[in-house]
């Protein structure tokens, strides 16, 4: 992946002390591989990501079949993506992975 085709970020956040910053890098990248292979490409998990940034502003309720169904995908491709990206680490519960949209 070229530096231009980053369209979002994985950040492992609440993760132990004592992690070294090679294998918090290791993890991130395990994380969005997982995602991408889930999604099909980089683009298409910034894609899915707008749709969930989008149905967070909508009012109670208002989500459609579809839109419960991407919710759904979108759970279950972060759950297969932290149990990949933590395989060797454990499971550690406390720590959790923020996925961000990158503007531009």
């Amino acid at each position: 992946m070229r530096p231009l085709d980053i369209v979002y970020s994985v950040a492992l956040r609440d993760y132990p002390e004592d992690l070294r910053a090679a294998d918090r890098v290791k993890i991130e990248t395990r994380y969005a591989q997982e995602l991408e292979r889930t999604y099909g490409t980089a683009e298409n998990v910034a894609a899915a990501l707008d749709s969930m940034q989008a149905m967070e502003a909508m009012p109670p309720g208002s989500l459609s079949p579809g839109d419960v169904a991407l919710v759904q995908q979108w759970g279950k491709a972060n759950a297969a993506a932290r149990q990949v990206a933590l395989k060797e680490f454990g499971e550690a519960a406390e720590c959790r992975f923020e996925v961000e949209r990158i503007p531009f």
